[in-house]
């Protein structure tokens, strides 16, 4: 489990002078054809910001057996999360909570504890809320 710390500003944001474009050809009711494909060698992150469950589990389904992390944000935590997060654990996928704790420290630790679960990768915290909210994460996350 890793927390996010550091924000990123002008002065230490990485100066980005190529890129690499990746797709995936996603055939409905293909289910793991993506699979079969050549494994992705980079680590990839797919937002699941889609409004209903559904739509999260066909996004899931169709990347089944690529090397990403799926990152769950306020939309996909707070409108179906529990499905979500079960179903992410069942099929043992990583994936990260975008939930940017900004808090008091025991709020945040309470926060922490209570969302560090199996698969979680990475959880999100705002390091502007100072070093004893900081450790507090870190404390409760290990």
């Amino acid at each position: 489990m890793f927390l996010s710390l550091l924000p990123i500003t002008a002065e230490n944001s990485p100066a980005f002078t190529s890129h690499q474009v990746f797709s995936v050809k996603i055939v409905a009711g293909a289910h793991g054809s993506v699979a079969k494909s050549a494994r992705v060698k980079t680590r990839l992150v797919v937002a699941i910001d889609v409004p209903t469950f559904v739509r999260a589990r066909g996004l899931i389904d169709a990347l089944a057996g690529v090397d990403v992390t799926f990152k769950v944000g306020y939309e996909a935590l707070y409108g179906y999360g529990s499905e979500l997060l079960a179903l992410l654990e069942s099929r043992d996928a990583a994936y990260m909570l975008d939930v940017k704790l900004h808090d008091i420290p025991r709020t945040v630790h309470a926060a922490v504890k209570a969302l560090v679960r199996p698969g979680v990768a990475l959880l999100t915290v705002h390091a502007l809320g100072g070093r004893d909210m900081l450790a507090a994460a870190a404390e409760a996350a290990a």
